[in-house]
């Protein structure tokens, strides 16, 4: 645990209860589940990409996953400003 008080059991906790929300929404639902195929493993990459902010783990995202955030998404997702505005 970290200063903050964030922990990744604490991140884990917000992403599973924030895509139990995205996948039975109408509109998000659908286009997060022709994207996420593997959602143990998407939740996975969440949770590093938010301790990477959080907790400052720079590291974790590329010695884990090997990958870098902005390369994940592909550049013809279907996400406009009004599903975005669902989720804040």
């Amino acid at each position: 645990m970290v200063k903050t008080g964030i922990s990744e059991a604490v991140l884990t906790d917000r992403e599973k209860g924030f895509y139990r929300k995205i996948r039975v929404d109408p509109v998000l639902g659908p286009t997060f589940a022709e994207r996420v195929t593997n959602w143990e493993l998407h939740l996975a990459k969440m949770v590093n990409f938010w301790s990477l902010i959080a907790l400052m783990t720079a590291t974790r995202l590329k010695v884990r996953f090997g990958l870098i955030p902005a390369q994940e998404h592909p550049s013809g997702a279907r996400l406009s400003v009004e599903m975005s505005c669902k989720v804040v």
